[in-house]
């Protein structure tokens, strides 16, 4: 195997850490100061946070398709330049964690 494999995987965890943390702070947000928006959306937890209060757990669908569906459509909670900013980050860093796992599975694959 390539000596580029191990150097692109933990070049790739701290940009999938950060990302996972931008996409909790979008959610902690919503929880915090649009609930409505955060109840019609199915409760999504982040990766790390969580409300306190959270009786049903952590629901993986609802967090799957925020995170998704964030990545192409500006929820309409989101109005404020700060938050328009968060938002931002988070679609490039999501785009750039992707890439670096694209570049990683094709090292890892052709290196064979």
């Amino acid at each position: 195997m390539s000596s580029v494999f191990p150097v692109m995987f933990f070049a790739t965890l701290p940009v999938l850490i950060y990302t996972s943390m931008l996409f909790d702070r979008l959610v902690r947000l919503q929880y915090e100061h649009h609930r409505k928006d955060w109840l019609a959306d199915g409760e999504p937890g982040g990766f790390l946070w969580s409300p306190a209060d959270w009786e049903h757990g952590c629901s993986w669908w609802a967090r799957s398709r925020v995170m998704t569906r964030w990545l192409f459509k500006t929820p309409t909670w989101i109005s404020e330049s700060s938050s328009r900013q968060l938002l931002k980050r988070y679609r490039i860093f999501s785009a750039i964690t992707d890439v670096m796992f694209l570049f990683l599975f094709a090292v890892l694959f052709l290196s064979r």
